[in-house]
This record gives C-alpha cells, structure tokens and sequence, in this order.
C-alpha cells in the first residue's frame, strides 16, 4: 500500500483513535462512539474465483481498517479506506467491500437457519422475517494533497454516453463516502488527530504550517509519541524521529516545537561549519598564517580560541 498509507492504517487501528476518527468524520465532532465500544472486526474476507485452467481457488482480500462498533444490544461495521492517491475503480471497491460483509453475515445467518421454523418463504430465503442484517459503512479517506480528481459514485465509472443513456435511471448509484483533506475540520476532533490533520493540511505550505504549530505551541509541546511518528511520516518529516529523545518530557510527551527547532539549529551549526571552512581553505590558499587564521575565526565567528584552533587543526589540511 505504501509507508503512508500503513502508516495512517496502523494509527487508525487503535480504538481511541479510530472512535475519534468517526465521531469527526461522520457527526461534526459529536462523541456519538466511545473508545470502549470499538471492537476488533475481521478485515480479510475470501473470494473463490476460477482460474484460466478452471482450478478453483480461494483468494483473501485484507481490508484497511475495519472495526466493529458495539452499542447497547446493536452491532454495526464501519470500514476506512486510506488512499494517498486517486483510485478510478474505488467505488466499485467499497462496494464490493460492504457486499462482503452482507454476505458474510448472511452466510453465518443461513448456516445457522434451522430447516424445520418458518414458513416456506423463510425456508426459501433460509433466513426468517424479522431477521436483519448488521449495518456496514465504508469510509473512503483520501489524504493525498489537492482535489480527488477521480470518480466518486458507481454512475461515474459507467458509460452512459448515446444510446446508453436511456438505462441510467434503471442502476442504482452507489455513492462512496469520500472524504479529503479539504473537508476535515481539525477542531472536531480530540485526539492527536486534531494536530495531524492541522499539519497535513498546511504540509504543502510552509508558511502557515509554521503559523499553524506555533499558534498551537501549547498542544505542540505535548504530543504524544505515536502522533509525533505518525506526523514524521505522513508530512515527510522523517528528521523529526532523530530527535525523539532530545525532546522527550519526563511523562513521555513529545515537544515537537522543541524538535522543530533543533533541525532548525543543526541546520544553522551544518552552515556555520561550512563558512568556517571556507574561510579556513582561502586563508590557506593565500598564504595567510595560521595564527592570522585563528584571529579571524574568533572575530567572525564568536568563537573561543581553543575553538578556532581545533578547526584549523581539522580543515588545514584538507
């Protein structure tokens, strides 16, 4: 699938997260699931198909993240999709996906179904009346940057065009539950979602991504360590891991303005070095003595004498 894509997969998989996923996806930021009432799911499913030489064969198809939402007496399964980028065959595929899981349950229902209850209808069906299926939701979430340019609903990948107009309002459009970038709003959620969201948003422009963290120094300092990976990865900011420990609080918050600034001032200390030695090989090349050098450096540079000298010592020779 990709890092970014594991990577959002393997985040959104933790219970707290992934009920704050939803109630800010689906209810505007309302706490209509708690963290205790997500269950694990199962994401693979088995598809038979026939091969070329007419072998049977018995295919599993994994899912991104799939969980089951268990309130009061009622169950429901809610599926996301992660996509970085555009898939022109995704309706079909969530669809495919929440048909899976109504013939698995039916399947489990028909297994079940006992021969000699019911009437003939239920015998037929071998399912009785009042007997219903769970609800399956597939969520759609395209994280890559920019507009999803590809097609949303099932009527989008058909052809209609001509002749085969007239048998439009006969198919059913299946509309996939797309949501981007564009359409979160960070403050609907509570976790260390509100802050991924805020940046991956901003990622592309880094003026207001510095704006936006350092507006929020205050939730920026104290990230917790799976967001701040998380972050790294998706925003391509993989120098952010290198200073884990650096800004690391005594209760395992990470300060990621702190680790901000550290890449900032190694960055500086790299350019500084690199003046230093600069200046080091054109005094050398003009015949500058070395104690004429070290003076130089000290004024230059402000710094001690010892200093100057371990970098005259290291670059003279080069």
């Amino acid at each position: 699938m990709g890092e970014k894509n594991d990577t959002m997969c393997s985040y959104l998989a933790v219970p707290e997260i992934f009920a704050d996923f939803i109630n800010g996806i689906l209810f505007d930021g309302r706490s209509r699931i708690e963290k205790e009432e997500v269950m694990s799911h199962d994401s693979v499913y088995y598809e038979k198909v026939v091969s070329g030489n007419g072998a049977k064969l018995k295919l599993n198809r994994t899912r991104d993240v799939v969980k089951g939402i268990a309130k009061g007496n009622k169950y429901a399964i809610v599926g996301v999709e992660n996509q970085n980028k555009v898939h022109h065959a995704m309706p079909l595929r969530c669809m495919e996906y929440e048909v899976a899981e109504y013939i698995k349950q039916l399947k489990y229902i028909r297994k079940n179904y006992q021969k000699t209850d019911g009437t003939a209808e239920e015998f037929l069906s071998r399912m009785s009346k009042d007997e219903k299926l769970n609800p399956v939701v597939v969520i759609m979430f395209y994280h890559g940057n920019g507009n999803y340019e590809g097609c949303t609903d099932l009527h989008g990948m058909l052809d209609f065009e001509g002749e085969n107009e007239v048998y439009r309002e006969f198919i059913t459009n299946y509309r996939m539950n797309l949501i981007t970038l564009q359409d979160i709003k960070e403050e609907n959620f509570k976790t260390g979602l509100k802050q991924l969201f805020g940046v991956m948003k901003r990622s592309e422009d880094k003026k207001a991504l510095r704006e936006y963290i350092e507006e929020n120094a205050d939730e920026f300092s104290h990230l917790d360590e799976d967001t701040f990976d998380v972050m790294s990865v998706m925003v391509n900011q993989k120098d952010l891991v290198k200073y884990k420990e650096s800004c690391k609080s005594e209760r395992g918050e990470m300060d990621m303005c702190k680790a901000i600034e550290d890449i900032r001032e190694e960055g500086r200390e790299e350019g500084r070095e690199e003046g230093i030695c600069a200046l080091v090989a054109v005094c050398k090349e003009l015949g500058v003595p070395k104690e004429e050098v070290v003076v130089k450096l000290m004024t230059q540079f402000s710094i001690t004498k010892e200093k100057a000298e371990r970098y005259i010592e290291k670059y003279w020779k080069i």
